[in-house]
């Protein structure tokens, strides 16, 4: 009879789904994880056809960093899941372990920027707030490589991201006040990276009338002087399961 912890867990979340998540035990299938149980019996878990089995391996794959990388083929199509919880940690996966022969997965987190679902749009801002160049300049390679055309709006944005210290104040805030909604976030993103030089922009994203960006700023510089937009309750209640 197989007594190993990790094969237990699983065949308890596979048995009840619902009673092992009341139960918290997600977190104990965690710290088996942390401890060396094999990543690659979360595979299954992550295809499976039963959502609340499908949360609690995601999660764990959200919560074990770098380590997760051997899952990265199995997480991708979860970026295009239906469920939100699904889908936000599935691309904080993507965000931590596309590095490498997984690169390329970076740029779902750039098109969720245009996501129909605010939570996912504003998770994307955060973390292209934390992508490096090597993640940002392999977005562009390989939108230059398709149709440039249809993706400018994204190639201006992360062209002005990755250069964003030669930008001036005046071109910053002209992305901010642009027309176009991706314009305005990549010009948030610029006011970021310029924070030092520019914080007035930061409180001006603060607020703006595009509620993803006055988010954005708050999330990042709360205390800076601007009302609060109940954004960490938004986040917190936006991804109950």
């Amino acid at each position: 009879m197989d007594t190993n912890p990790g094969d237990l867990l699983i065949k308890e979340l596979l048995e009840a789904p619902y009673r092992f998540d009341d139960e918290g035990k997600t977190y104990s299938l965690l710290q088996e994880c942390f401890h060396g149980y094999p990543l690659n019996k979360l595979s299954p878990l992550l295809a499976s056809s039963n959502i609340v089995v499908q949360q609690a391996a995601i999660w764990v794959a959200s919560e074990l960093g770098r380590d997760a990388v051997p899952l990265m083929d199995d997480v991708m199509p979860l970026v295009d899941h239906k469920d939100r919880y699904i889908k936000y940690h599935a691309l904080e996966v993507v965000m931590i372990c596309s590095f490498g022969e997984h690169l390329n997965k970076f740029l779902s987190i750039v098109f969720s920027l245009t996501s129909d679902d605010v939570v996912i749009r504003r998770l994307a801002m955060r973390l292209l707030a934390n992508a490096n160049k090597a993640q940002i300049m392999n977005a562009i390679n390989m939108l230059e490589g398709k149709d440039a055309g249809q993706h400018s709006h994204h190639l201006m944005g992360l062209d002005a991201l990755i250069n964003a210290i030669s930008y001036d104040e005046m071109q910053i805030v002209s992305m901010m006040n642009s027309d176009v909604s991706l314009i305005r976030k990549y010009g948030a993103l610029v006011a970021e990276e310029n924070c030092n030089r520019f914080p007035h922009l930061i409180k001006m994203a603060g607020s703006s009338s595009d509620s993803d960006i006055s988010e954005f700023a708050y999330h990042l510089h709360g205390a800076i002087g601007f009302p609060r937009i109940n954004d960490d309750e938004f986040f917190e209640n936006s991804l109950t399961k």
